[in-house]
């Protein structure tokens, strides 16, 4: 039934339809994604690059450093470096602002084992033209132990440091108090009689020899927290990276639908088609049948209403006939039809009635 397979197809055909527009959608979406993935990783990836720079070619550090650190092993012998100041230490998220701010430039010197080591390293620097160096020292046995602050945390409680580095760390942090507010160290002691150095998470800090700094941060991020984001950075690039994979797979699996979706609709689109025009030939044909039925009845017709006037013509023209035997011979001839096929001694019979 072509009417039944057109229907049947133009059925499919709207089923199809929905399916194509859903796939276009999630392939565009898939894409968007994928697209949006992409940037954030490379956005990401960039601030991690920059990052990295800096701080495996120890750009934001004195120039003499990089000098004395990249000859190796033979300059680590020669004047007793042991690294960076600054990777010495695990510094809890929170305080590491303050830290830095204690640290100064020192986050980026070089420790040595001996004051001797330190003087070497620096006419080195000098021979070599190789700018400036920045050192610091443990300090010996005899170094003054810290007292006892009742106000804040101490911020030696929010640092750990590499084995080895522990007496570096009680020098630099031992008496330096971790507080909520500069205001709050005033109201507890004089300006005059600080009894140690305070600072706050926010980098406020103020020292008993009168020095005080703070303010709004505006400076770029810090060596510590430099070093933490390259690290958290790696695992989030990490993720990153897997993300936009996945995001990949999900596009090329929403472009491989939406591409049999397409090739399903235009399948059933010429389908349809196809069915449409069996139909449209179909009703033409039947049309022009109609039309030679139409035809053949005008024919028909005709040719009844012609025999009729033939039959009326022959019936006239037997009476006329039968009228003119009748006047030429004064005489009526009935004839049976039974007898009139009878014959005797093998002679033809002649009808009497075909007698003029």
């Amino acid at each position: 039934n072509l009417l039944a397979d057109r229907d049947r197809f133009q059925e499919q055909l709207i089923r199809a339809m929905n399916a194509h527009e859903q796939a276009m959608g999630a392939a565009q979406a898939s894409a968007e994604e994928l697209q949006q993935a992409r940037e954030r990783c490379e956005a990401r990836r960039a601030r991690y690059e920059s990052l990295r720079e800096v701080v495996e070619t120890r750009g934001d550090v004195s120039h003499g450093t990089p000098h004395l650190l990249e000859r190796g092993e033979e300059a680590a012998q020669q004047y007793g470096l042991r690294g960076l100041l600054r990777d010495q230490f695990e510094v809890d998220r929170d305080a590491e602002r303050a830290v830095e701010v204690v640290l100064a430039d020192r986050a980026g010197a070089i420790v040595t084992d001996d004051v001797r080591g330190a003087v070497d390293a620096l006419a080195r620097l000098r021979q070599d033209s190789a700018g400036r160096g920045m050192f610091i020292v443990e300090p010996g046995a005899g170094a003054r132990a810290a007292g006892i602050v009742p106000l804040g945390e101490r911020l030696l409680e929010r640092v750990q440091p590499k084995p080895g580095f522990e007496g570096i760390a009680r020098a630099l942090f031992g008496e330096v108090y971790l507080v909520s507010s500069l205001a709050e160290v005033l109201e507890a002691y004089s300006a005059s009689s600080l009894p140690a150095t305070f600072v706050t998470g926010s980098g406020d800090m103020i020292s008993p020899d009168g020095f005080i700094q703070g303010g709004s941060d505006t400076s770029s991020t810090g060596s510590l927290t430099r070093l933490r984001e390259v690290t958290e950075l790696e695992t989030e690039l990490a993720g990153l990276d897997r993300n936009v994979e996945q995001c990949q797979v999900a596009a090329r699996e929403a472009e491989t639908r939406r591409i049999r979706a397409t090739e399903e609709l235009d399948n059933l689109r010429n389908r349809h088609h196809t069915a449409a025009l069996a139909v449209a030939n179909d009703e033409k044909d039947l049309e022009r049948s109609n039309e030679r039925v139409k035809t053949l009845d005008m024919a028909r017709e005709q040719g009844n209403e012609a025999r009729s006037s033939l039959l009326e013509h022959n019936v006239s023209l037997v009476s006329e006939g039968e009228r003119l035997r009748v006047e030429a011979h004064d005489a009526y001839a009935v004839c049976d039809e039974v007898y009139e096929h009878l014959a005797f001694d093998g002679r033809p019979h002649i009808p009497m009635i075909t007698l003029p």
